[in-house]
């Protein structure tokens, strides 16, 4: 972890990120490309068994020297429809009646924005450096969200999806990191939300839901009958 270089740099860092969080303002969420409101096909039976905390949006720890210091987790807010929502149209839109009579149990369903290298750099010396890339924190160091230098294609703060599911009794997951082509965000919550709202930010958010859906379903499709 890189530590603020004095007390008054840490002070700032935190004094920025505290006001930037709670001046938050609400955004519409973006709606995915295509969709419509339709009945859930009667083929499947999704149960939502998530935890309460990953439904909810959380800016992470305001500490510089916290693992989740700028680690956002995106809750179901974010998007129309919810995390799961989308899942349940791409399932039904991938697999159709090879579904039928399936029973699904989603224990976990994550989206983290990870800007937990801006943030440092932010916090440390005002910006984030061309040669700035890769995640701070490693596999092990903090339970969620993180990415290493060979997962990303850019400097900027990617998107993580992790997804653990039951079908039928069968368990599958999936853990996808996706770098989108801009700048989403620097540690700060309030303008790090109003990013992913722009067209932009939201295109980047939705091609990181969908690659992260379309892995689970091609795990899934390996194990169900043929039509």
């Amino acid at each position: 972890m890189h530590i603020a270089k004095s007390p008054a740099g840490l002070l700032v860092a935190l004094c920025t990120l505290l006001l930037a969080g709670c001046a938050t303002p609400n955004y519409p969420a973006p709606v995915a490309p295509g969709y419509a409101e339709r009945p859930p096909s009667p083929e499947l039976t999704l149960t939502d068994d998530r935890p309460k905390d990953e439904i909810v949006t959380d800016t992470g720890s305001v500490w510089i020297t916290s693992c989740d210091f700028g680690l956002m987790r995106l809750g179901d807010d974010i998007t129309v429809p919810p995390k799961l929502g989308l899942l349940r149209r791409d399932l039904e839109d991938a697999l159709g009646p090879r579904l039928r009579h399936a029973t699904l149990a989603v224990h976990h369903y994550k989206l983290f924005l990870n800007a937990v290298v801006a943030a440092q750099a932010f916090a440390t010396n005002g910006g984030l450096g061309e040669k700035i890339v890769g995640s701070i924190m490693e596999p092990g160091q903090c339970p969620d969200g993180f990415y290493t230098a060979s997962e990303v294609a850019n400097k900027f703060p990617p998107f993580i999806v992790e997804i653990a599911v039951t079908l039928n009794g069968r368990d599958y997951k999936a853990r996808i990191v996706s770098s989108p082509p801009l700048q989403l965000s620097m540690g700060i919550p309030g303008p790090a939300l109003q990013a992913v709202h722009t067209p932009d930010g939201a295109a980047a958010l939705f091609a990181a839901l969908n690659k992260a859906n379309a892995e689970l379903i091609r795990q899934i499709a390996l194990d169900l009958p043929k039509t």
